[in-house]
């Protein structure tokens, strides 16, 4: 299909550039959505895990990126993990609704260190308003002039190593994917992540978790960088900087020990910041986590048992 011209001049600039990369969501804060990209994370601290995440991408820009998802995870015995991961990408008149089961499978090699494999089944519905698209010639033959829904049924897989102070991971996402060059906009391009997470413990008060996720398609790389503080397990508070596009600020509060809340407010400083000053996101997360082991009740005339 020849190249999209939209009505609008900036967004005819980010559609063009989407149908030819065919580029993955866009998150800030990616390391309360490890699943998401990984499915190997999926319940990797064997946590019972609820998150939902909302982004509002390049505010006060007319039909700017948005996305929605809500993730589950459920830990089975003590090597699986269990998750389910809904998600509303939209992106002018293109709206992608993404659902994937995943699983994942853990092998103890430490005391309290694990390698993770996992797998998603992914379901991929795209949705196109054509008849708000103009081309560069009338009547292209290759054109889309109607509301199109097309499905999409891929694999994603990974590979994660976690443990207290350390975790990185090594992922794909729609394995089944055509080659780049071959895409199109109703089929994905396959994409591949790094992340990797480190945890200082500064004090008994503070800690520290530097993060980064590099992501790419083969054809366009982006990488993130940052970290968030905790102090008194409470309040979160950290940074966040995308490769020539934003840099966040990230602000948190922990309640009842099993309710997290995150918001991020992305600085654009890219080509578009005199168009957009600014995006959203927002994140909402319920855990709970395993109570530790009991201690082993010793029998002993000592204690009179």
């Amino acid at each position: 299909m020849k190249k999209i011209i939209v009505l609008v001049f900036t967004l005819s600039f980010v559609l063009s550039h989407s149908l030819k990369a065919q580029k993955d969501m866009q998150i800030t804060m990616y390391n309360y959505a490890e699943s998401i990209f990984n499915p190997a994370f999926t319940s990797s601290d064997r946590s019972w895990e609820a998150t939902l995440l909302a982004r509002q991408q390049w505010f006060n820009f007319n039909l700017a990126p948005e996305t929605q998802f809500l993730t589950l995870e459920i830990p089975v015995k003590k090597s699986h993990g269990f998750g389910l991961d809904i998600m509303h990408d939209k992106l002018g008149y293109e709206n992608n609704y993404d659902v994937t089961v995943n699983y994942a499978h853990y092998f103890q090699v430490g005391e309290q260190r694990r390698i993770g494999v996992g797998i998603g089944l992914n379901m991929l519905a795209k949705n196109l308003d054509g008849t708000q698209l103009i081309y560069e010639e009338a009547f292209d033959p290759n054109g889309i002039y109607s509301m199109e829904t097309r499905y999409n049924f891929n694999l994603n897989a990974g590979l994660s190593y976690t443990s207290p102070h350390f975790s990185i991971g090594l992922s794909t996402r729609h394995i089944a994917a055509a080659n780049l060059p071959e895409t199109e906009i109703f089929a994905p391009a396959r994409h591949y992540y790094l992340f990797s997470s480190f945890l200082f413990n500064v004090n008994s008060h503070l800690n520290i978790q530097p993060n980064a996720l590099l992501k790419s398609n083969l054809q366009i790389w982006e990488w993130n960088a940052g970290a968030v503080a905790e102090f008194e397990h409470t309040l979160r508070f950290g940074f966040n900087y995308r490769m020539k596009e934003s840099a966040a600020l990230m602000l948190g509060l922990v309640f009842l020990k099993n309710f997290q809340v995150m918001y991020a407010y992305d600085i654009i400083n890219g080509r578009l910041s005199n168009i957009s000053p600014a995006s959203h996101e927002l994140v909402l997360r319920y855990s709970i986590r395993p109570k530790p082991p009991k201690a082993p009740y010793l029998k002993s005339p000592r204690y009179f048992n």
